[in-house]
């Protein structure tokens, strides 16, 4: 089977800006009423006109999106002064769990699997879902990581399989990124398969790794790598470089990134734990799509309308690319009559 050349990354990537574009999705976003709750009847102008939001915007969120939606949050606040936007970065099922479980309320719910927003928010705790960035796995290392200069592609499971090496990943209950490794694990057992002469990749990096090198989700990886308990991990890319981490990147078969080999990865499949005890949910291989959505229990309508608003405007996408994160743009969107009347707009293709 072919194998594609190793190719290494020690630098930043820069990907091309976006067009800067006026925050057009914004306005319409406070000039449509019809789908809007203010909080009190203050928050219109004197003569009648819709004010602007206000108040506390909480938004819960995927670890690996903290760096952009950091940006985001700057970006946001300085459109709305009014505005006290409060995230809360975790895993995304955690993330999720504070709406569902621990009745929190939220504005916004961003996941790094937009399957998990379909599987334990919608249609109970949200009506739609939005997916909105791709991203991919590498692995992620140091200028210190134990045979840093030796590592590529086509040899890279044989490195971490090394009684000195140690790597780590994310738990895959907690994080997408964690049940992810394990599906490239699988892809990696198929695509190098002539290679390997029989034997169960998948099984043998899980047998390596103990439990011990496991964080419930991406960030808390990153000083494990600084510290040197680890040589290597599963990661993002974006991940690997907002932090200027070292990054190998995996042949496209294998690392879920290209929405065009979706029949590939779908030969792979993981069991993770379910919303109940007893319950288990099969996780299939596919291309990596981040979810967004806003409860039905949101508090503050309006605030959140804009800030999807913003995100998904040509300065969101914009401010996404600079952090590292894909955008989807227009966005996925499996149930565009439930999205508020303000946002349909952004699931139209723009002209050129």
């Amino acid at each position: 089977m072919q194998q594609m050349p190793p190719k290494k990354h020690s630098r930043q990537e820069r990907s091309s800006a976006y067009a800067r574009g006026l925050l057009w999705g914004v306005s319409l976003a406070l000039l449509v009423t019809g789908c809007s709750k203010r909080e009190s009847p203050e928050a219109d102008g004197a003569d009648g006109t819709p004010g602007q939001p206000s108040g506390r915007l909480w938004i819960y969120h995927a670890a690996s999106l903290s760096r952009p939606f950091e940006a985001l949050e700057k970006a946001f606040e300085a459109q709305f002064p009014g505005v006290d936007l409060v995230r809360e970065s975790s895993s995304s099922r955690m993330a999720i769990r504070k709406v569902t479980e621990l009745n929190r309320k939220a504005g916004v719910v961003a996941s790094a699997d937009i399957a998990l927003l379909r599987e334990l928010m919608i249609p109970q705790h949200a009506a739609w879902g939005l997916g909105f960035a791709r991203n991919r796995v590498v692995i992620a290392y140091t200028s210190r990581s134990r045979a840093r200069n030796e590592i590529n592609a086509d040899n890279w499971y044989d490195v971490l399989l090394r009684d000195d090496v140690r790597f780590g990943y994310c738990n895959p209950n907690m994080a997408p990124v964690g049940y992810r490794t394990l599906l490239t694990w699988q892809l990696a057992e198929q695509h190098y398969a002539q290679g390997l002469n029989g034997r169960k990749l998948a099984q043998e990096l899980i047998d390596k790794c103990p439990k011990k090198h496991m964080r419930p989700h991406c960030n808390e990886l990153i000083p494990l790598l600084e510290s040197l308990s680890l040589d290597y991990t599963f990661q993002y890319r974006s991940v690997a470089l907002q932090h200027h981490l070292e990054w190998l990147q995996l042949p496209d078969e294998v690392d879920l990134g290209s929405e065009t080999l979706s029949d590939t990865y779908a030969r792979a499949r993981v069991e993770i734990a379910g919303p109940r005890r007893d319950e288990t949910i099969t996780r299939v291989g596919k291309p990596i799509i981040y979810g967004i959505t806003i409860p039905k229990s949101a508090d503050n309508l309006e605030a959140a309308q804009a800030f999807l608003a913003l995100l998904l405007s040509p300065e969101g996408n914009k401010m996404m690319v600079e952090n590292f994160q894909e955008p989807i743009s227009p966005p996925l969107c499996d149930a565009p009559a439930s999205v508020p009347a303000p946002l349909r707009t952004f699931l139209q293709e723009k002209p050129q």
